[in-house]
């Protein structure tokens, strides 16, 4: 058994990537009789509005599935009240580990790494790609992440792409962390409806943001509307764009056949994912920002779904080309079109793809295998 103390800035009630990695590991580390306590920091508005007012000089632990959460505001000022706090709260706790989920590139995070160090206590920080890439414009971010890095014992990273983002003087303590899925879901749902009229569902699931190219794939669903009639596309997700992209889609004169839905969790989700086809998420790098891995494809390969995605950052390691699903170059529509088509039209390679993606996230990517991933890296 294992004393963990986790620092993260994403965590429940916020809704995110990182925010279901944390709280599933938190979960099955606490299954698997570890003793976790959770440092939360957030912003303050959301702290007020959902936990109330929280003095960074006391400490106010709350349970959270067998964890105790200690949460903070996130603001820099109180980032040494926050740590006394924390420090005070865990005197008589003889913590093994120290990991920093998300905060690698932070002064808190570096606080508590150093704290970690210099008692002698295993140290551990995580990176997801886009935290990497963001803080190369900026020389203090750039000194942080790289006393993180010196400072923890082990580094870990979501994919074989983000591991080349480390620094090679410190890509001897990488350890890939694989994120999971919650074979739950499948209990969940009901079985899929038919479809009226042999309509063909694509799904998309993420932030309405440039990188995730949504408005490429309404230009390639445009396209597959003149040769198959009964498709329907379904955006899941919310974010900058979202206005540009329902005036695009009626520029496109695609509306009647597109859903924009907003932000989706638990059952409501897990139904989408269950009466799609086929699911879609076309992303590209930008500058600072990358496709770390991309989770949202293991979710769709648990409900038995093939998989479109695009040879961008993490993508290629959770889509296997031809095996689990189909990878085309960033930014080509004409590619998108076609693979579309093909997955739409071709039922028995369309069927074979998600098998082997359930067969793969069944064997490799439970969060039960995740949170073994992340336990091994500390013996």
């Amino acid at each position: 058994m294992l004393k963990i103390l986790m620092v993260t800035f994403d965590f429940h009630p916020t809704l995110g990537g990182i925010q279901t990695r944390v709280k599933s590991y938190v979960r099955n580390l606490v299954n698997a009789k570890n003793q976790v306590i959770l440092v939360h920091l957030l912003n303050p508005r959301v702290l007020q509005k959902h936990f109330g007012l929280v003095n960074p000089r006391k400490v106010q632990p709350q349970m959270f599935l067998g964890a105790t959460v200690l949460r903070f505001p996130s603001r820099v000022k109180y980032i040494f009240q926050v740590f006394f706090a924390v420090i005070g709260a865990i005197k008589k706790t003889e913590v093994d580990v120290i990991h920093v989920i998300s905060g690698g590139t932070t002064p808190i995070g570096l606080l508590f790494l150093f704290y970690g160090k210099m008692r002698g206590i295993r140290t551990g920080v995580s990176f997801y790609g886009k935290d990497i890439l963001s803080s190369k414009h900026n020389l203090l971010d750039i000194l942080i992440m790289r006393f993180s890095m010196f400072l923890s014992s082990r580094i870990g990273v979501n994919s074989r792409s983000t591991s080349k983002l480390i620094p090679k003087i410190f890509r001897n303590k990488t350890s890939i962390l694989y994120p999971g899925v919650d074979t739950r879901a499948l209990k969940s749902i009901r079985k899929a409806k038919e479809a009226p009229n042999n309509e063909k569902v694509i799904l998309f699931v993420g932030r309405l943001v440039w990188r995730k190219s949504v408005h490429e794939l309404l230009l390639a669903f445009q396209m597959v509307l003149k040769e198959i009639s009964g498709a329907k596309l379904v955006i899941v997700g919310d974010g900058l764009q979202r206005k540009a992209l329902e005036k695009l889609s009626r520029k496109l004169g695609v509306q009647s056949k597109v859903e924009f839905t907003g932000f989706l969790e638990g059952k409501e989700l897990w139904e989408r994912y269950n009466q799609c086809d086929i699911f879609v998420m076309p992303s590209k790098d930008n500058r600072g920002d990358t496709e770390g891995f991309g989770m949202v494809f293991l979710e769709a390969g648990l409900f038995k779904k093939p998989s479109i995605g695009t040879w961008c950052g993490g993508i290629p390691e959770a889509v296997l080309n031809n095996t689990t699903g189909l990878l085309i170059q960033q930014g080509d529509v004409e590619a998108l079109k076609d693979a579309i088509k093909l997955l739409l039209t071709n039922s028995e390679l369309a069927e074979r793809l998600g098998r082997n993606a359930y067969n793969r996230i069944m064997a490799e990517f439970t969060w039960e295998k995740a949170t073994g991933r992340l336990l091994n890296m500390y013996h």
